[in-house]
């Protein structure tokens, strides 16, 4: 290290002023094309960063937006089954449902990775909300698949049949028979089958059940034989159970049906708050991104600034310094020599007028002295030596030369 220092020092010395001055301008050249690095670099990385937040974040908010659509999709898919059932669509259904779990598990990842915890812990509530709007929709498919998707499928072909054939066997226990108020209730029964199917309305049930009870309590009062009344009665109870049981399977539809949208709501209500707190922490880290680069780059265009300002001052300066003293080095020279006959210009105020004033007063100094040696060479010992201090040599010298000239005379 000191080696070093030592080399430094010597090449230091042994530079002129003018390289000194040539090497500090270049150093501050340096520093402006260093301080123009950072000012690119600054905004290389303030570019980078913002396509970076803006492709995550907006990502993020884009993908919290799909949970929405699919969501939306999925309840359109699930108003059609519920109108026209079919195997198709439950596979449809449970397709979405699945691309929705893995959306939300997909932004629930974005979002950590990403720092918004808060927002990560909410996707993960909706993905198990997800979870249980697919289990309440199994639950609704079994229920509309044991109903029957149509008259002919599931309980309600069974109904059916049992319903034709209870209407069958009355009228072949009747016979020719002819009983109006029989016939009436038979109608109404079958009337308050088709408002039933066609509305869902539960006053509908309980008229359908009166009327069987009236029904059966006519045939018990009529005169039709005791195993035929039996027979009967069995018919029309099986016929009001199988319907009880369709009457049941729609309250359940309608009970799961209920749940499943409730489940649903709050998975509507959630994706909007997200999406509104990660826009709203999009547009901070944005923020907070600008200010960081901004600062950067005040702090990189002060430096440049100052830079300039050095590079300029030395630029003009260097002019300043290196002519007078060039001035002072060629008429010094011109001393060397024995040249008397030289005028140096000491108007400067600065350190350079004063190098200028000094050489001038040693000039006249030894215009002096040369002036004293001419006259003692002439023959004059008359002459008076003044000295400018006692460690001025020449002057001594000269003083001595005349005393001791003075003594030999």
């Amino acid at each position: 290290m000191s080696i070093m220092k030592k080399k430094l020092t010597q090449f230091y010395k042994n530079i002129s002023i003018r390289k000194k001055i040539n090497i500090l301008m270049g150093s501050v050249l340096a520093l402006l094309i260093a301080v123009m690095g950072m000012y690119w670099y600054t905004v290389s990385f303030s570019t980078r960063g913002f396509d970076k937040l803006i492709k995550e974040d907006t990502d993020l908010a884009k993908k919290a937006q799909t949970i929405k659509s699919q969501i939306l999709e999925t309840i359109n898919e699930i108003d059609k089954f519920l109108l026209t059932p079919e195997d198709s669509i439950i596979s449809e259904i449970k397709n979405n449902i699945e691309s929705l779990t893995n959306t939300t598990t997909e932004v629930s990842e974005i979002a950590n990775r990403t720092g918004y915890s808060e927002e990560a812990k909410q996707l993960h509530e909706i993905k198990a909300l997800v979870g249980e709007f697919l289990s309440s929709f199994n639950s609704v498919a079994a229920a509309v698949k044991t109903k029957g998707y149509t008259r002919n499928t599931g309980l309600q072909s069974q109904f059916r049949v049992i319903s034709v054939s209870m209407v069958s066997e009355i009228k072949q226990f009747l016979g020719e028979a002819s009983n109006p108020q029989i016939a009436d209730l038979l109608l109404a029964i079958r009337d308050y089958e088709k408002d039933y199917l066609l509305y869902n309305d539960q006053t509908d049930v309980s008229r359908m059940h009166q009327a069987i009870a009236e029904l059966i309590s006519t045939f018990k009062e009529s005169d039709v034989p005791e195993d035929t009344t039996t027979a009967i009665e069995d018919a029309l109870s099986t016929y009001k159970n199988v319907f009880d049981a369709v009457v049941k399977i729609d309250r359940d539809t309608l009970v799961l049906t209920k749940k499943m949208t409730d489940v649903r709501q709050k998975i509507m209500d959630a994706v909007p708050a997200i999406v509104t707190s990660l826009t709203e922490k999009k547009l901070l880290k944005t923020d907070a991104l600008l200010m960081d680069a901004r600062q950067f780059s005040n702090i990189a265009l002060g430096i440049g600034i100052i830079a300039i300002i050095i590079g300029l001052g030395a630029f003009i300066l260097a002019p300043t310094i290196m002519k007078p003293l060039e001035n002072v080095i060629e008429k010094a020279e011109k001393i060397a020599t024995g040249n008397l006959n030289v005028t140096f210009d000491s108007s400067s105020q600065d350190e350079t007028g004063w190098l200028a004033y000094t050489m001038q007063n040693m000039v006249s100094a030894l215009k002096n002295k040369v002036t004293l040696a001419e006259k003692i060479a002439d023959g004059d010992l008359s002459i008076q030596v003044d000295v400018a201090s006692e460690k001025d040599i020449l002057g001594l010298a000269l003083r001595k030369m005349v005393d001791n000239l003075n003594i030999i005379v």
